[in-house]
């Protein structure tokens, strides 16, 4: 599938792979997600868990419903964290490469991320944020956790959550698409995308892990963190976890230290290159 560059906006640099949805609705309020959070338990008592998740990304997305799934301060602090470890290893006092995260939805993390780099003064890291922007892919249906279309939050959304939180676009590029249609090398190139030394999985499947860890292996810096967020959502020979497995093996010069998630099902890994 082909990618192309969108124009220079105001909100920033973005590209894509599929066409741009058209069209926004004004978000709900803070107080109206409250709100519809506790009507969805309520109901969610009564329901199937996977027809529980259709009801409430049908709310979700039909009120544009601001949803903080990350608990923010921890991941910014988590990032700070891990931020500070990469300058501490980097001769120019900057991490050597770019941010990398895998499973946007509406850009909670992207914007703990950006909020880091101004708090530690970090000047030239660019983040970049992958998404289908329409849920999980038909691979989903496969798993017994998610499922299709799950986490969808449309481009147009996503890029006004980020502008209501006052994102640096000068330093943020969107890049829309499933990752087995435009992770490539192609994709790097045109992104002028070299080097990453930190890396978010938030894309829950194996198979998007699977891709999104394939596209990122040849760019880490000889020290790198990969952060997982769904790390503790299945076992061993499944999701994230097995993927990761396969991604050491196939890269034996890679040590990889566990350092503790931000979340109770999270778990982030510094990574560095041996021999």
């Amino acid at each position: 599938m082909a990618v192309r560059f969108l124009r220079q906006t105001a909100r920033g640099p973005m590209v894509e792979a599929l066409p741009a949805d058209s069209g926004t609705v004004r978000p709900a309020t803070r107080l109206q997600s409250r709100l519809f959070r506790r009507v969805g338990r309520a109901v969610g008592r009564f329901l199937q868990p996977r027809r529980k998740v259709a009801i409430q990304e049908w709310i979700i997305n039909s009120f544009r419903i601001p949803v903080d799934w990350q608990p923010r301060e921890r991941l910014q602090a988590c990032f700070e964290e891990q931020l500070t470890w990469l300058i501490s290893r980097s001769e120019s006092r900057e991490p050597a490469g770019d941010y990398l995260e895998f499973g946007v939805y509406q850009g909670n993390s992207l914007v703990c991320m950006d909020r880091a780099l101004d708090a530690l003064n970090v000047g030239g890291m660019r983040l970049f944020g992958f998404d289908s922007f329409e849920g999980l892919p038909a691979s989903a249906e496969f798993d017994q956790i998610w499922s299709q279309g799950q986490f969808r939050s449309d481009l147009e959304f996503t890029r006004q959550l980020l502008d209501d939180a006052g994102v640096d676009w000068d330093r943020i590029e969107l890049v829309k698409g499933f990752y087995d249609e435009v992770l490539n090398e192609p994709l790097a190139a045109q992104l002028g995308l070299d080097v990453a030394s930190m890396v978010m999985i938030d894309c829950d499947l194996y198979s998007s892990t699977r891709d999104a860890l394939a596209f990122c292996g040849p760019r880490l810096a000889d020290d790198a963190v990969i952060l997982f967020d769904d790390w503790e959502s299945t076992d061993e020979e499944h999701g994230e976890k097995l993927a990761f497995r396969e991604f050491l093996e196939a890269n034996p010069h890679f040590r990889a230290e566990p350092q503790g998630g931000y979340h109770q099902k999270a778990e982030v890994f510094r990574l560095q290159r041996i021999g």
